[in-house]
Parts: structure tokens; C-alpha cells; sequence
């Protein structure tokens, strides 16, 4: 009989948090990248690598 609990779900939860926090790591970028601080003295600069995520 086999049984599901042990290394292999323990391993297959790992990579599966992982993909979740990279998708939602992405989505964050990509929002920050399209939004301004409404102030107007306090807008820091973006470096490159975010500016191409933009998406307009």
C-alpha cells in the first residue's frame, strides 16, 4: 500500500509555495512599475530593469 504523506509532499508543497510567491512577486513589479507616488518630490527612481516591465 502506498502512502501520500513523507518527503515526496512535503517536496512537491515546496515547489508549489515557491511558483506561488514568484507569480505573486511578478505581479507586484509589474504594478509598481505602472504606478506613480502622488508626491510629487518623493518619486524615487525606477532602475532599468523595472522600467521594462511597464506596460504602456
Amino acid at each position: 500500500m502506498q502512502t501520500y504523506g513523507g518527503r515526496a509532499m512535503k517536496n512537491k508543497m515546496k515547489k508549489n509555495i515557491s511558483k506561488i510567491l514568484a507569480i505573486c512577486a511578478m505581479v507586484m513589479s509589474v504594478t509598481i512599475a505602472n504606478q506613480n507616488c502622488v508626491f510629487i518630490y518623493h518619486q524615487e527612481e525606477k532602475p532599468d530593469e523595472l522600467r521594462r516591465l511597464r506596460r504602456f
